[in-house]
This record gives structure tokens, C-alpha cells and sequence, in this order.
């Protein structure tokens, strides 16, 4: 009795495997049209390029492989989806038959994308079509950059990864429109004004002398700190480049205002000790005539010619005493 048991757990194990292939096998029948048609779509299976549920799985199993979303592994469905295609013209594995998981939006154009649209053009393998791919080429550098950094001479291919602007630091933006190439947080335009090397991560403004940091930024509200952003900067090479540069016409200027002030400072003294010595108002009268030609002739300050010429009425009235005092 015992024996007969086992014989029959032994032979039912054996055919639940059947069970299950005749259960696809029957799948497989539902569609069945004529004997070389198993999805009977009306063509036959050898010029069928979706012939049963098996090639369909294998075709959306290919779409994964590359990046695409997963889909349901469901055999009937499958089978469904194979009854619905039949046709595939340029062979990169979407069909022509629109409006289903295995459409071709490019059927005249082998290609690999499944982003957006499927079965088109796409260089970098990224899944994006080349047309709607922002880095067609996948070289790290946008479309836009590559055609805005090509000159009259020299285009860049943005369909070709090994035609690719200069970008020394790879930030993605090319050199000749990086206002940073070495990406060291100092633009180009400073570093080349204060002496340091663009191109030259380890070089700037702040470690140009004597080996190490001479400057710091204050940030208001977080402290000093070395990395350059909106802070004041206070640096050695901000002082010279400042005295060199920005300081270098009022500097310039100091020789030139000193000898103005120097020459005024002169001629007043030389009219204020003459008007102490004058003896007689004609004389006076021409001094302040003097006077004011100095002034308009910016040879003396207007506050230097009115003192002056307070000097000059002072030294009449005095005049006009001693000359009352002699008559009487």
C-alpha cells in the first residue's frame, strides 16, 4: 500500500510540468489561425516578424536590456500584443504597426531609443532620440554649447563625441565660453588682471606671494572665509592690483594738485605781503586788479582772492588814516 502511495506523488510531481507547457501551449492555440500563422494576424510566421508571444517577449526583453522600463512578463498578453504586429522595415526590433508597446515612431530609421520616442536615432545609447536628446552625442557638453563655442572656421559636430569644444575643467561648459575654466571659484578675467594662471586650479590672487594665502573675503554675517564668493575681499593682491590699476590716476594726480596748491599757496603770500607794503591807493587799486585776474586765471583759490582783497580795503582805510593824521 505504501508503495502504491509514493508511486502516485511520484508520478504527479513528474506531470506538473506539463501541465504548465500545455497551459501555454494552449495560449498560444487560442490565436492560432492556419498552421503557419500562430497569432493569426493574416501573415504568415516566416515573413512575420512578430510571429507568436515568444518573439514578443524576446524583442521587450532587448528594450530592457538597453534601459527601458520593466514590463509584465504575462504570455497571454504577449500573444495579444503579437497578433496586433507583423512588420519590421528597417529591423531595430520596434514594429511599423503604430499604437502599441513595440511601435516604431521613426519605421524608415533603424534606431535604439525608448525615452520618448522609440525606435529612433539615438548616438549615445541614453535612450533619448538624437532630435529631442539635449547632448546628442553624450560628450558632456549640451547641444547649444557645442554649436554656441564653434566659430566660422571650425563647427562642431553635435552628433559626434569625438568633436568636442575644449572643456578643461569638465563642467560641461566649453572653455572658450567659461568665465572659470579651471573651476577654482576665480574668473578668468581676474586671475589674468592680478597675474595668476586661468588654466591653473592650484594658482590664484590670494597664493601669488611668498608661497602662501595673502588675503581672505569677509562675509557679513558668516566670517571670513578663502573661497571666493559675494564677500569683501581683502587680499594683498587687491592692494596692488588696486595701486596699479584702479588708484593709479588719483595717485597719478597728487604730484600735479601739490604743485597747484604750492603755486597758490605763493601767490597769496607774495600779494598779502605786497598789500602790507603798498604806500598808496593807486597802487592798491592795481593790486586788486592783479588779484583778480589771478583768480580767474585759477592762480589763486576765489577764497585766497576774497581774503585779498579784504587785505586790500583794510590797507586803504589805513591809508586814508595817515593821510588824515599828516594833513592835520
Amino acid at each position: 500500500m505504501t508503495r502504491r502511495i509514493l508511486l502516485f506523488f511520484t508520478i504527479a510531481i513528474l506531470l506538473i510540468p506539463l501541465t504548465s507547457l500545455s497551459s501555454e501551449l494552449d495560449v498560444e492555440m487560442q490565436f492560432y489561425g492556419p498552421e503557419d500563422d500562430d497569432d493569426g494576424d493574416g501573415v504568415i510566421n516566416s515573413e512575420d516578424a512578430y510571429p507568436n508571444a515568444t518573439i514578443v517577449l524576446e524583442k521587450l526583453d532587448q528594450t530592457r536590456s538597453r534601459g527601458a522600463e520593466p514590463y509584465e512578463n504575462n504570455h497571454t498578453l504577449a500573444m495579444e500584443l503579437a497578433a496586433l504586429l507583423w512588420s519590421d522595415s528597417d529591423g531595430d526590433g520596434w514594429a511599423d504597426q503604430s499604437g502599441n508597446a513595440l511601435s516604431d515612431h521613426c519605421p524608415t530609421f533603424a534606431g535604439e531609443s525608448f525615452r520618448l520616442r522609440q525606435g529612433c536615432g539615438d548616438i549615445d545609447g541614453d535612450g533619448l532620440p538624437d532630435e529631442m536628446d539635449p547632448d546628442a552625442d553624450g560628450d558632456g557638453i549640451t547641444n547649444d554649447l557645442e554649436l554656441a563655442a564653434s566659430t566660422a572656421t571650425k563647427q562642431f559636430d553635435i552628433y559626434d563625441v569625438t568633436d568636442t569644444p575644449s572643456d578643461m575643467d569638465y563642467d560641461g561648459m566649453p572653455d572658450v565660453l567659461d568665465s572659470d575654466d579651471d573651476n577654482d571659484g576665480w574668473s578668468d578675467e581676474v586671475e589674468v588682471e592680478r597675474g595668476s594662471d586661468p588654466f591653473d586650479r592650484k594658482s590664484n590672487p590670494f597664493n601669488l606671494y611668498f608661497g602662501v594665502s595673502t588675503g581672505v573675503f569677509y562675509v557679513s554675517g558668516e566670517g571670513f572665509t578663502q573661497d571666493p564668493g559675494d564677500g569683501f575681499e581683502l587680499s594683498l593682491s587687491w592692494l596692488l592690483s588696486a595701486l596699479s590699476t584702479e588708484l593709479i590716476i588719483p595717485i597719478g594726480l597728487i604730484p600735479i594738485y601739490l604743485f597747484f596748491w604750492a603755486m597758490r599757496k605763493r601767490n597769496y603770500r607774495f600779494y598779502d605781503h605786497l598789500i602790507s607794503e603798498t604806500k598808496s591807493a593807486d597802487e592798491l587799486q592795481t593790486i586788486e586788479l592783479e588779484v583778480n585776474e589771478m583768480v580767474r586765471e585759477r592762480k589763486l583759490r576765489t577764497f585766497q582772492g576774497l581774503v585779498l582783497r579784504n587785505a586790500i580795503e583794510i590797507r586803504e582805510d589805513e591809508l586814508t588814516r595817515e593821510h588824515l593824521d599828516e594833513e592835520e
